[in-house]
Parts: C-alpha cells; structure tokens; sequence
C-alpha cells in the first residue's frame, strides 16, 4: 500500500498546502503588500507542523515513492519557490539573496509593480522540472492538470527571456548586443546575479552570460518544444562564445560580460567541456528543428565547428558532486559513455551527505545518478533521497519559523531537490535524440 494512503494527514497535509498557496485572499491578510519571502515564510510556517510530523516522523521507505506522493513533494519545493501555477502572481520573483534586479516587473496579488528577480540556472532546471510534471500528467490521462503546468513552462520561458533577454537597467555598463535573430532582440542571456559590471570578472561574482547555465536553459527550451526560440538563441550567441585557435582548436568560452563581450580577464579558450555540451545541445536543437515545418534557420555550420574542435577530446571526470551529475547527464548523449567506468569509480564521493553543506551540488549529483540509472544501486540512490528530503523539509521549517533565519540559496536548493525527485523526467535522453561522436 502506498505510502500517502497509510498516511492520511501527510494526504492533508501536503494538500493543504498547496490549497493555502492558491488562495489570494489568505495572502492579502497575512501581508497586504505580498512580499515574496513573507508569504512563503507565513504560508510554509502555517502548515509545516503537519508535514514534519507526518512526512517525517516514520521512515521513509527505500523503494521508489507513488507518483502522487512523490508530484506533491516536488510541487511544494517549487511552489515555496514560484508560487502555484494557477496564481496570477506566478512566478514569484527570486530572493534578493539570489537574484539581481531586472527591468521587467511583477505584479502581486496587492497590483503593486515590483521589480521582477530572475536566476538562468534555477529557472531552467524549473522549465524541466514543470515539464516533466506536465508529461507524468498526461501519461495518467490527467489532461487538464497536463495543461496547467504546460502553461507554467510557457509562462516562466516568456518571463525569462523578458528579464534575462534584456538589459538589467538603461544604464550603459548594462548595456548588451541588439540581436535582429535572437526572439529576445539580444545577444543570449544573462544569468541574474545580484552584481554587475560593465567588463565582467574572471569568476563568478558578478553578472554575465555563463555558458554553462546558457545550455540547461537551451535543452529546457528543447523539452519545452521552443525549438525555434532555442536555435535563434543559439545561432545568435555562437559567435561570441566560439573561440577559434585555429588549426580548428577552438572552444566555447565558458563567459561573457553582459553585452556578449569577452572579459578582459578570461584567457584563450581551447576544447572544454562546455564545447562538448555546446554540441550535444546544439545538435538536439537541430535535429528538432528538421522537423519544425517552420524552421528558418540551421545550426549545421556550428555543429561542424564543435565537432571539429573535439576531435580527439578525451571527457573529463570530476568528483565535485555537480560537476559529475551534469557529466553524468551529458555522457548519455556521447556515443560511446566515455565516462561511465570513471562516473563509477567517484560516485561514492560525489554522492556523499557531506555535500549538504551546499545541498544543490549533491542535488545535482544525484540528478545525474538517476538520470544514468545505472552508477549507483538504485536503493543507495532512493535513501539518499530520503535523507535530503529530510534536510530540506527540515531547512523550509526552520526558515518560516525562525524571523532570524534564512536558507542559504533556498530557490536553487528546492528548485534541483524537485528535479530529483521527478528524474529522470526531461532530462533523459528519448528516442530520436541524437548522439554525439567525438
């Protein structure tokens, strides 16, 4: 028997919940103003007692969750994040902690325009993680919940490329590249950090276009079925990533300032793993595009490109917990796995609790972990997700009822425990994909 039917108040509990959130009304008269990390702290504290002790209080079992148990769990991480998807207040804006300030704004349930906050990262792995509830939904035959979240993926993609496909502010060391092709009228996408300037640092304090978050947002876009968006994104944005060495020695610039420039600080660029994932995402988008009767544009002259400076490359593994998830999920794409003998050799260190120290890089391993299926004992995976289910239900607690507390990089936190919840979901490779040779 399932588990939410032998718990009847976990049932209530976590539905509770989510009634609360979709309430405009409730939310007005607990902070008339709507703040985002008010109301998320009042809602939370208002139904956390029940799901700590009925969640929590019995351990939870080793095999894989109901569906029903598991699609609840994730939609309160991101509902915590995003709000519901039926909220007219939806997507709330990120943290201040978090995200920088867009030019775009928001609009709460008190009609107050507010600066919206985005993050690249956090709201693509969002985009997969409200597809891949949309698509357990329709597989159930459960049409109309399919199509709720289906508008959330289309909401959150159109507020993205709003905030993060244009300039944070008029100022000119905001300034970026007008761009006729890409749907944004820019070149690429900023990440949204808090910080920013003109010639972006060689690290990753201050705003910019990180390519590494540029292709989860890309594939998202791919899964979401915005081929055309994600190919003008691409096309549009290769020349300014794409370091030529020549001898066809090239590589993908891991970042640019915020106008697509190189930083003054960053050295040349040679092939890299960001090259690789340059070209399994570049060729899915193309391969999806063949079939998109309106496609107007090819992305075959910078495959060859990718291709060309790969040759011979030799796919690196790292222990660093998000750093092997994401090689992981790439290596399913690589004819061939190169990586998987080495994947398995680190996946006990990449997949330790130690990383709760910074939980969406274990997150991100096990992602990674449940994408594969097959680098770990899947009983090992599913107590490790008991475990972290634990600690962030446990830290969304503590956060709503402690004023002097605040999780550190909660939306990104909650937004990748969603993701593992429902992997492999959009991550995993389908049938038509194509495999990459290097």
């Amino acid at each position: 028997m399932s588990l939410i039917m032998n718990h009847p108040l976990l049932l209530f509990a976590l539905t509770s919940f989510r009634k609360l959130l979709l309430s405009p009304t409730l939310l007005q008269q607990i902070h008339p103003a709507t703040s985002p990390v008010f109301t998320r702290r009042s809602i939370f504290a208002t139904v956390s007692p029940l799901i700590m002790s009925s969640a929590f209080s019995s351990p939870l079992p080793t095999t894989p969750a109901p569906s029903d148990t598991v699609l609840e769990q994730a939609l309160i991480l991101l509902d915590s994040v995003y709000g519901t998807v039926d909220s007219p207040s939806f997507p709330l804006p990120m943290s201040t902690n978090e995200a920088g300030l867009c030019a775009c704004t928001w609009k709460g349930t008190s009609k107050q325009q507010k600066p919206q906050r985005r993050y690249l990262w956090t709201d693509a792995f969002a985009v997969l993680a409200y597809q891949s509830i949309s698509e357990v939904y329709a597989s159930q035959g459960r049409l109309d919940q399919s199509r709720q979240y289906h508008e959330a993926v289309e909401k959150l993609i159109k507020v993205v490329h709003e905030c993060l496909g244009k300039p944070r502010s008029n100022k000119k060391e905001d300034g970026m590249t007008p761009c006729s092709v890409s749907p944004t009228g820019y070149v690429g996408l900023r990440i949204g950090k808090k910080e920013s300037r003109q010639d972006t640092d060689f690290g990753m304090r201050f705003d910019g276009q990180y390519f590494h978050y540029l292709d989860k947002w890309l594939f998202a876009l791919a899964r979401a079925n915005h081929v055309t968006d994600g190919v003008r994104i691409a096309k549009s944005s290769f020349p300014y990533f794409f370091e030529d060495a020549g001898r066809g020695r090239g590589g993908v610039r891991w970042k640019l300032s915020v106008n697509a420039s190189r930083p003054s600080t960053l050295p040349a660029t040679y092939p890299n793993d960001d090259t690789l994932n340059a070209l399994i995402v570049y060729s899915l988008l193309d391969a999806l595009n063949k079939n998109n009767a309106a496609n107007e544009l090819s992305l075959k002259d910078e495959i060859k490109e990718l291709r060309n400076s790969l040759r011979n490359y030799n796919p690196r593994v790292t222990e660093d917990p998000l750093g092997w998830g994401l090689e992981a999920i790439s290596d399913q794409y690589v004819m061939g796995h190169p990586r998987t003998t080495q994947l398995r050799l680190l996946a006990s260190k990449a997949l330790h609790t130690s990383h709760l120290s910074l939980p969406f890089r274990l997150y991100g391993a096990m992602i990674g972990a449940s994408v594969d299926g097959h680098l770990i004992p899947r009983d090992t995976l599913e107590k490790l997700k008991e475990v972290c289910t634990r600690y962030q239900f446990k830290e969304m607690e503590k956060s709503s009822s402690d004023e002097g507390y605040e999780e550190e990089h909660s939306a990104i936190n909650r937004v990748m425990l969603a993701m593992v919840l429902l992997s492999p979901g959009a991550l995993k490779r389908r049938e038509g994909d194509p495999v990459v040779e290097i």
